[in-house]
């Protein structure tokens, strides 16, 4: 059946499997002549049979789109399955998510876009770019974040931003992104604006008042195992779309540029805050073990571990820095993953610093620490997390990892 284009592999709903043996039957019927050039490999990668991954297709490449908005929509909740699953509630055969965590997350997507003068659609007006918006451009975008806080005006516009924010999303792309009988695949019913003035803390029961979003269970998972291969998709047409509302303004702009805009910024990799708890504690006389092998830790020869490696899993919440010693983090450990036993002969170490410098510190810390941990850990809501059950939690999450990334294993100490 040689010869076979990459498009009719596609079209046919080949296999890798099939695929390789069109590509070794090709090879041999040429005898190893040397005009040879190999130019594709076709991964097809089969449906999960709920019908997922065809949907998402069909979303991002052939719904009409007036403008960006269903594909922001579309990103944020891909962002959501992929760095904050545990903020989901099942509910049937969906999921529902805090429609302000959404509107987060558009906020954070759109600020580089209108700040740069990149069009999101034919027109001038985006109903969610008002003052409150507006008022918040001397924030990064990556400081808009699970846990953070804000105060006096900033807190305001920002309350405000959310809610226009979140309106704009309820009334727009989450009703008319829809399945082929024309109902909304993320059904959106918009809350309230929260009382108040001032100070802001994005925490979940803030966000959960904004309203919800509703997600198909098959999509979630479909977000939650393929998120790397699916938000490139969205971010290439995103891109598409917003040269060719560009050129329609009579502006060239290129495909870079709009790529830079759209960039998800990561979290620095940034132990400072944690460093300045042991430096503090060394300097009062108080004792700091090394949290792998329970050395005493000195001034001078301490680092600030990442339990689950940056290499592997960007995170710097709190609960995923501890202390360790220098030689040790820099050498042995490095970017390896702890092992479970490892992990276990650590374990009354990491509670011990998790109590003391964390749920023992003022009401910022204390409040920071449990949102990171409930966000990006699986764990019960609550005012504060149960260690114990942290501490599964991040073994659990140790497990997924090692499977995910198929890095070595750091055995510990002995």
């Amino acid at each position: 059946m040689w010869p076979v284009s990459e498009h009719e592999v596609e079209r046919l709903g080949l296999d890798f499997g099939l695929a390789l043996r069109v590509a070794t039957q090709a090879a041999d019927d040429l005898g190893g002549r040397a005009d040879v050039r190999w130019q594709t490999v076709v991964l097809d990668l089969p449906d999960d049979g709920a019908g997922a991954l065809p949907l998402l297709r069909g979303v991002i490449l052939k719904q009409e789109k007036s403008a960006t908005y269903k594909l922001a929509l579309l990103r944020c909740i891909a962002r959501i399955a992929d760095t904050s699953p545990n903020v989901a509630r099942e509910c049937d055969e969906h999921v529902e998510l805090p429609l302000g965590l959404v509107a987060l997350y558009w906020i954070r997507m759109f600020k580089p876009l209108v700040q740069r003068g990149l069009p999101q659609l034919p027109g001038e007006r985006m109903g969610f770019v008002t003052a409150a918006f507006a008022a918040l451009a001397p924030i990064a975008a990556y400081d808009l974040r699970l846990g953070a806080s804000f105060s006096d005006d900033v807190g305001t516009a920002l309350r405000r931003a959310l809610a226009d924010s979140a309106q704009v999303i309820a009334r727009m792309p989450a009703t008319h992104l829809t399945f082929a009988n024309d109902q909304p695949v993320f059904p959106t019913s918009y809350g309230r604006l929260p009382a108040g003035r001032g100070h802001v803390v994005l925490d979940m029961e803030f966000l959960w008042g904004y309203g919800v979003t509703r997600v198909p269970m098959t999509v979630w998972h479909a977000l939650r195992r393929m998120s790397a291969w699916i938000e490139p998709m969205l971010v290439a047409e995103w891109v598409r779309l917003t040269r060719s509302f560009a050129a329609g303004r009579g502006k060239v702009t290129t495909a870079d540029e709009v790529m830079d805009a759209l960039q998800w910024i990561e979290p620095e990799r940034d132990t400072s805050f944690v460093r300045s708890l042991v430096a503090r504690r060394l300097a009062d006389g108080r004792a700091v073990d090394c949290v792998w092998s329970g050395a005493r830790l000195g001034t001078n020869a301490f680092d600030i571990d990442h339990c689950l490696p940056w290499s592997a899993w960007p995170c710097g919440d709190l609960w995923n820095l501890l202390p360790a010693g220098k030689a040790l983090n820099r050498g042995r450990k490095r970017d390896l993953i702890v092992s479970s036993a490892a992990l276990g002969a650590a374990k009354p170490r990491i509670l011990q610093w998790w109590e003391s410098a964390y749920l023992e510190a003022p009401a910022p810390v204390r409040l920071r620490f449990s949102e990171e941990a409930r966000t990006t850990l699986p764990i019960a809501a609550g005012a504060v997390p149960d260690l114990e059950e942290l501490f599964q939690a991040l073994d659990f999450r140790r497990l997924r990892l090692r499977q995910e990334t198929q890095m070595g294993e750091w055995l510990g100490c002995g």
